[in-house]
């Protein structure tokens, strides 16, 4: 991802104060298996560095796209400065700042190619999550919830249609039908549940536009195949005890 001119993508802010400690154009070390060893975290193409403050009880990581939004962030907690370093992309000057200690780590390890990739110059688009591999579908379901609530939503339809369609053929996991059943309600990245409590919760709101009426379902019979049917009778009961017409 080429860095964007002015533009600094991954913020440590501390909660209470709002003040920056560090900024930079990537981040390394916080998407991570929290089973092995935890590396350091490291901001990278730091553009503001905050040389009184070097740790913060209460941090929050903030993700900002291209347009200077937020459109990501976790709680980090205790967060502690470590090393600055100078460092170089081919004839281009770097600073690299390291944290000796940092709180909380998101264990979705493919969401960091993910937010990377959604704070470049991309529009989001119609069966954008489609492209990834399968097996990248839990972190690109985890990104859409996350960007969602940060970005001040609430579990709800926000789409201009009260019907959705899908396609069982392109849901092969759970996560899939989340990411699919997300962006048939709220379009290109968008939430609508990301298990059957959370789903529940989209179901009876009626925030945004109101309630769901209707979900056309193309290819149901895949569907059983690679949701499994106890799995896909839940979420078709679900539908059902908010009167949601199924279409099959």
């Amino acid at each position: 991802m080429g860095s964007d001119a002015g533009v600094s993508h991954f913020i440590l802010i501390d909660e209470d104060t709002q003040e920056i400690l560090v900024a930079g154009d990537e981040v390394s070390g916080f998407f991570v298996d929290l089973e092995g060893e935890l590396p350091e975290v490291v901001f990278r193409g730091v553009r503001e560095l905050n040389m009184r403050k070097v740790r913060t009880e209460g941090g929050i990581l903030e993700i900002i796209d291209r347009r200077r939004a937020k459109i990501g962030e976790y709680f980090v907690g205790h967060a502690a400065r470590g090393g600055v370093e100078k460092a170089s992309v081919g004839d281009v000057a770097s600073t690299n700042v390291s944290f000796r200690s940092f709180g909380g780590r998101c264990e979705y390890v493919g969401a960091e190619e993910i937010w990377r990739h959604w704070v470049s110059n991309v529009v989001p688009k119609a069966g954008e999550w489609l492209q990834w591999p399968i097996e990248c579908q839990d972190d690109w379901l985890h990104v859409v919830q996350n960007s969602w609530f940060a970005r001040g939503r609430r579990a709800g339809r926000y789409g201009t249609s009260e019907k959705a369609l899908l396609n069982g053929a392109e849901m092969r996991t759970r996560a899939g039908f989340y990411c699919a059943l997300g962006e048939a309600v709220n379009g290109p990245r968008g939430y609508f549940g990301s298990n059957l409590d959370a789903l529940g919760d989209c179901l009876s709101s009626s925030y945004g536009e109101g309630r769901l009426s209707e979900v056309s379902w193309r290819n149901f019979t895949e569907s059983q195949t690679y949701l499994g049917r106890s799995y896909l009778g839940s979420i078709i009961d679900l539908m059902h005890e908010f009167d949601i017409e199924v279409c099959v």
